[in-house]
């Protein structure tokens, strides 16, 4: 994704809760060792939300391609896993101290059931143990889904030509653990 500037005014977060009711969901910190598995998640979307995720038509060689610099050149990947697949991933650029970007993809058979509030709030809880301020997404103004899950969160929004670029403050700096490998249903109680 490319750099766009935002205003400079956030909001805390404010998260729905989650309705996965899979309680064999965690989240973990994706590796190399991941690149198949992310790959065959992104080769998996249909051509709308290829087009939602990377603003761009995208072949399968190029989603391989970006799986790769994903988990090798992303300040951090959370993978959100089930029954053993890779179901959802976010990639986190940091920018600046202030600032990190934060891209989000949900398997098709995973989306509407709150595991990108599961994400967004996994990358938020990154970005307040790093010690960045707000975290970034840039999207599509025709992306419906994005816009409703950032609303949840109190995200300050600014049009950019057609995109939105929605800026969320991460929480004070913790040294809470992520409970990344555990279920999702214990790690968040």
């Amino acid at each position: 994704m490319s750099e766009m500037t935002c205003g400079s005014a956030f909001r805390t977060p404010r998260l729905d809760s989650p309705t996965i009711d899979d309680s064999n969901l965690g989240l973990r910190p994706l590796t190399f060792s991941d690149r198949d598995d992310l790959r065959d998640l992104l080769v998996g979307l249909e051509p709308s939300a290829r087009w939602e995720r990377f603003g761009a038509i995208v072949n399968d060689q190029m989603l391989a391609a970006h799986a790769l610099r994903a988990v090798t050149d992303a300040t951090a990947a959370i993978g959100a896993v089930a029954a053993g697949r890779l179901r959802g991933a976010v990639e986190i650029y940091r920018k600046d101290d202030d600032v990190a970007e934060a891209a989000l993809v949900v398997d098709a058979a995973w989306r509407n059931r709150g595991l990108g509030a599961v994400m967004l709030d996994g990358a938020l809880q990154w970005a307040a143990n790093a010690g960045t301020r707000r975290l970034r997404l840039i999207f599509s103004r025709h992306n419906w889904p994005m816009r409703r899950l950032v609303g949840r969160a109190n995200a300050r929004f600014d049009l950019v030509l057609d995109a939105i670029c929605a800026d969320i403050a991460a929480a004070g700096v913790t040294d809470e653990p992520l409970g990344w490998q555990q279920p999702w249903s214990e790690a968040a109680q």
